[in-house]
């Protein structure tokens, strides 16, 4: 395996593109992480139960808020306008004033936890381990006290497993200017997707009352973890533990390729294009073309799983279960930087004007400078050696651990449990 550059390091070995570490402030694992929508804006959840606000737009990173009230650990985080949404093992949503770190209203009807949140402006549609996704109104200043439910408009029954990613797809605004802009509409075309512990992922009517199966994509022998769609909403890439990635044409579910070349669980992915980027618990990134099928390149190096990546600038940014955060050419697939610093597991990665944020089990944000990367020189790297005989047995433990928490995860009935399976399964245990 590569090794980083003496040169990425000062004279006390600290990493010489760190620029902030805040880890007196989540007091767990942070979990997840995203951008408000003019980016001026990160929130962090996190496994104390609280979400916080950063500022990014600022020289030195500083705390803007602390969002408090869920009962147990944060899952997901997203933002609207002026709001901020949580999702928690507690099986509620809460959506947040980001001025006054208010909680304006408590999302109740999940009967465990939520897994993904994402929002439309109009509409926050949640996944959880419950088998089921909700549709809910954004705006609930209409709502009153003891009628909070009425706040879920749709609930998609179908999936025989936990529901983890889900994507929306807006139908085309054909009949845009005759809108009332007050007013909330479902266009009939509006469509929802989702991957499933059960092995399929489905897509959805939104316009349907009672929110009908439209198709089921059917062939991953394991369950779908991780989604995406071109840029015109046509075409659905999905993956997961059993190492492959599907195409699909979404208004027939029919699977038109399928790539191959990871040796294990596939856990994050981003389209930039025609251009797929995956991680794997396999140690590896890699790019794919996705008209041919063809992987063009393998982003090598890391030391354990790949847990999140981020293309953007010309690069390919990757956190890793082995602690560090790396920084690739995306063309060449040069390693540029590695980020170490972390004590554990990264978990979540943004990236915003040069800056390269990192959340990691360890419970600390670190703030990298991530400018220019194209310019840095190739870092001086070991040859690479053929794997040993220690390696082989690790690939070949993380196949029968993958295989065994499969299983597992089908048989849990708790939320406990479930949350330690899926940690092991995406490979985020911490390093030893």
């Amino acid at each position: 395996m590569g090794c980083r550059s003496s040169k990425e390091t000062d004279k006390d070995g600290k990493s010489i593109y760190e620029k902030e570490s805040l880890g007196a402030d989540h007091e767990g694992a942070i979990n997840c992480m995203a951008l408000s929508e003019d980016g001026s804006l990160l929130i962090t959840g996190s496994e104390d139960c609280t979400a916080r606000m950063w500022s990014t737009k600022t020289d030195d990173t500083e705390c803007l808020g602390v969002l408090e009230g869920h009962t147990s650990y944060i899952t997901c985080v997203a933002s609207s306008d002026t709001f901020v949404l949580t999702g928690s093992a507690d099986a509620t949503i809460r959506k947040w004033d980001m001025t006054t770190c208010e909680c304006l209203f408590t999302y109740e009807g999940h009967e465990s936890r939520i897994s993904r949140l994402i929002c439309t402006g109009e509409f926050i549609f949640s996944s959880s381990y419950d088998k089921t996704v909700c549709a809910w109104l954004f705006d609930t200043s209409d709502i009153v006290d003891g009628s909070q439910g009425k706040a879920c408009i749709r609930v998609f029954r179908g999936h025989r497993g936990g529901v983890y990613p889900i994507i929306f797809l807006p139908a085309n605004d054909v009949d845009a200017d005759e809108e009332d802009a007050d007013t909330v509409t479902i266009k009939p075309g509006d469509l929802l997707i989702t991957g499933s512990t059960d092995k399929t992922a489905k897509s959805w009517s939104f316009d349907s009352e009672t929110g009908s199966c439209l198709r089921t994509f059917r062939g991953h022998t394991a369950p779908v973890s991780c989604m995406a769609t071109d840029r015109d909403g046509s075409t659905l890439f999905t993956a997961g533990p059993d190492r492959t990635i599907r195409i699909w044409d979404i208004p027939s579910a029919v699977c038109h390729r399928t790539m191959e070349g990871h040796t294990q669980s596939i856990v994050c992915m981003q389209v930039v294009n025609k251009l797929l980027y995956s991680g794997s618990a396999d140690t590896t990134a890699r790019c794919w073309v996705t008209a041919f099928g063809e992987c063009t390149r393998t982003y090598k190096t890391h030391k354990h799983s790949v847990i999140c990546l981020k293309v953007a600038d010309g690069a390919v940014f990757t956190g890793c279960g082995d602690t560090n955060a790396r920084a690739f050419d995306a063309k060449s697939g040069a390693l540029k930087r590695t980020y170490m610093g972390h004590e554990s597991a990264i978990n979540c990665i943004q990236y915003i004007d040069g800056k390269l944020y990192t959340g990691s089990n360890d419970g600390a944000l670190k703030v990298w400078d991530a400018k220019d990367i194209a310019d840095d020189p190739v870092p001086e790297q070991e040859e690479e050696d053929e794997p040993d005989e220690e390696e082989n047995t690790y690939f070949k433990e993380q196949d029968r651990r993958i295989k065994d928490l499969e299983r597992r995860l089908d048989g849990a009935g708790h939320d406990h449990d479930i949350h330690g399976y899926e940690l092991e399964l995406a490979g985020i245990d911490d390093v030893d």
